[in-house]
């Protein structure tokens, strides 16, 4: 399965090196505006789903805070956009960690008991990370304090950023980066002032893909991945990285053959996605068929095309209503939910996976057919 190249002498990437931000001019004037004002909030909740920017958004408030700690200053006054020059001294100091002020924290990566990496921020990363927040700010500035993302503190972390949120220290801006906030605690939500940002239009998205993506042109950036990324820059990355197209058609062809299941592409792919060292295009591909599925059911339910009807043959999900015994989208629904519930036991519990697969596709094919799985 194909993959991008990695180039080890490539230019460090991700939020604190990005400058240039897509698609999201409204969240940003709204960040500069509530600057301007003189009133800051001192907690934001920056909340939209995954690689649409919020963390790209968060550090580009950061440098600009940084370089004008005084929210009267001129070039606040006349500024259209959080922008700031990459060779601004504050802006390669910060590029370098060489800017005490601004404190990132992220997760780290956590063995569960059933042996499955999951992210995670523990209590001890938000202690190291806000100890320096008792002492003055350097030049009379802010300091400001990224959390990315909020999602992956444990409960003894959440209590933690919740305090400092409780009794905020003076001149001192936190930042959460949030894809469900509603895995939050209520409290940390009251707390904040909430942003939403929104997935990024397809122009906006090439932009940006062409930019995060320097190895390859946006040109030359599949149509597959644009429509399968659903506005996000980091789905399309990973699908681009991990193979998301090749397995998206592969995924494309197994439904085509529904109702009746093609058994020889069923196994080949099990044992593809089975394989010693599969474990992130197992996941991915996982994640598509569940997404698939949901975003069929919602296309039959609301008539509108899903991201995936570029894909799909033969008209995509609707070739699974017809006939006499054409199947409810009531059972369609009953599958999706079946089918994640599985897929979480056997990722947490470890379970066979090729077992997996083959009863997911034994229950489309079932379902196909208007029986039960």
């Amino acid at each position: 399965m194909a993959k991008a190249e990695r180039n080890d002498d490539e230019p460090p990437s991700g939020p604190r090196y990005t400058s240039n931000l897509y698609g999201q001019s409204a969240a940003e004037a709204e960040l500069l505006g509530a600057y301007r004002s003189g009133r800051m909030h001192h907690g934001w909740l920056l909340a939209g789903p995954a690689g649409i920017g919020k963390a790209t958004l968060a550090h580009r408030l950061a440098r600009f805070i940084a370089a004008f700690p005084d929210h009267r200053a001129e070039a606040v006054t006349k500024a259209e956009d959080l922008a700031l020059a990459d060779n601004h001294p504050v802006a390669r100091r910060i590029r370098a960690h060489a800017f005490a002020d601004l404190v990132e924290i992220t997760a780290e990566t956590s063995q569960t008991a059933a042996g499955r990496s999951r992210p995670v921020i523990k209590v001890e990363t938000i202690h190291r990370g806000l100890a320096g927040l008792a002492t003055t700010p350097g030049a009379g500035g802010w300091r400001i304090v990224i959390v990315d993302a909020a999602d992956d503190m444990n409960l003894s972390a959440a209590n933690a950023i919740l305090k400092r949120l409780e009794e905020p220290p003076q001149r001192t801006l936190f930042m959460l980066i949030s894809h469900a906030p509603g895995r939050l605690l209520p409290t940390i939500r009251s707390r904040c002032r909430r942003l939403d940002l929104v997935p990024l239009g397809q122009s906006d998205l090439r932009r940006a893909l062409g930019e995060a993506a320097k190895r390859r042109s946006p040109a030359d950036i599949p149509a597959q991945i644009m429509a399968m990324a659903g506005g996000s820059v980091g789905e399309a990355l990973r699908l681009m990285d991990e193979g998301g197209a090749e397995l998206a058609a592969q995924l494309m062809a197994l439904v085509g053959s529904l109702p009746d299941l093609d058994l020889a592409l069923a196994h080949k792919l099990a044992n593809r996605l089975t394989a010693q060292k599969a474990d992130p295009e197992f996941r991915l591909f996982c994640d598509l068929l569940l997404d698939w599925l949901a975003q069929a059911v919602r296309a039959a339910q609301t008539g509108r095309p899903g991201k995936f009807a570029a894909l799909e043959p033969r008209g995509g999900f609707a070739m699974f209503r017809t006939g006499a015994h054409a199947p409810s989208l009531a059972q369609w629904a009953a599958l999706w939910e079946n089918l994640a519930e599985a897929h979480g036991r056997t990722l947490g519990l470890n379970l066979d996976r090729k077992q997996f697969l083959m009863n997911a596709f034994f229950a489309l094919e079932a379902t196909a057919r208007g029986r039960a799985p």
